[in-house]
């Protein structure tokens, strides 16, 4: 059976994200309880005004300028959740937590590139930054909201991976950037529980359309700089240094299939039966592409904005 482009009866999807409201409003205040418990930590606090630039590597500078591109979509990702959730919503409420939250990203990524980076390259990347920007970030979502909730689930668990495997890399290179990566992972790691939170609640109402939209998202899915000028460069670096790649994004799909327990739905439409079989293959397809691209050998990637410099990798 056909699996549906986009996920179907968008009135009843309306209804479905009203139905979920209180549970949204409890997540959000918890989040909020927990941050406050925590404290709100701000880009000054991870890199100090007098923090003095480390000899870090070309393939973790990189990197980072990937991830902060990434993040440099926070204004269209809003205007989307807007346009399919709404502005007045209990949902609504909490996206306003996560812009202000999210915000925080970028800002600290560019406050460590600005001391990183010569001023030759950071000029680079910020012609980059403004031509992203400028074409913007408009995934066709069909309206379905749940869809999106999705995608949202599926990608702040992959910038989590993204950030965090970058906090890894830099042990060895700069403690300060190893800190910056991992608190920021940390925070990706809370937003991810928080959607997810949303979405098993939907499930619990209609796990059809939660599965049949999950495979829409799935199948679709990129990061958010995909269209960056460079990015399909970058994003052979950063599968190469293992910090994101199809095998990532294959352990993403699969911990979303635990925790719904989705092998375990039943009473499902035809469709979400196609979808769920749909996205069982996908995730196996993923690691099947992660292997061949480890046995690929080597690989050599010249980035522009590091002044034409070539990266090989064996």
């Amino acid at each position: 059976m056909k699996v549906p482009d986009l996920a179907v009866h968008l009135p009843k999807e309306r209804a479905l994200m009203n139905l979920i409201a209180p549970k949204v409003d409890e997540i959000h205040e918890q989040h909020l309880a927990r941050r406050e418990k925590r404290g709100l930590w701000q880009p000054i606090d991870l890199i100090p005004v007098d923090a003095l630039p480390a000899d870090i590597s070309p393939e973790l500078k990189a990197s980072l300028v990937l991830n902060l591109l990434t993040e440099e979509g926070l204004p269209y990702f809003l205007a989307l959740l807007v346009k399919h959730l709404g502005e007045g919503s209990a949902i609504a409420r909490w996206y306003r937590t996560w812009t202000a939250e999210e915000d925080r990203h970028g800002a600290a990524l560019t406050r460590y590139l600005d001391i990183a980076l010569s001023h030759e390259e950071r000029r680079a990347v910020e012609v980059m930054q403004h031509g992203y920007l400028e074409q913007g970030f408009w995934p066709d979502w069909g309206g379905s909201p749940v869809r999106l909730i999705c995608y949202v689930v599926l990608q702040e668990k992959a910038t989590q991976y993204s950030h965090g495997n970058i906090a890894g890399y830099a042990r060895s290179q700069d403690e300060t950037l190893q800190n910056m990566m991992a608190k920021i992972s940390f925070e990706e790691k809370l937003h991810h529980g928080v959607y997810l939170g949303f979405l098993k609640a939907l499930y619990e109402h209609d796990a059809s359309t939660v599965i049949t939209s999950l495979y829409a998202a799935t199948k679709t899915f990129s990061m958010p700089g995909e269209n960056m000028p460079e990015f399909d460069g970058l994003a052979i670096i950063q599968r190469k240094m293992n910090i994101f790649g199809p095998r990532e994004l294959a352990n993403i799909i699969s911990k979303v299939w635990d925790d719904l327990s989705i092998s375990q739905a039943t009473r499902l439409t035809p469709q979400a039966e196609a979808a769920r079989d749909a996205l069982s293959k996908h995730k196996n397809m993923l690691y099947r592409l992660a292997d061949r691209y480890e046995g690929k050998g080597s690989e050599t990637v010249t980035v522009s904005f590091l002044g034409d410099e070539t990266i090989t990798f064996q």
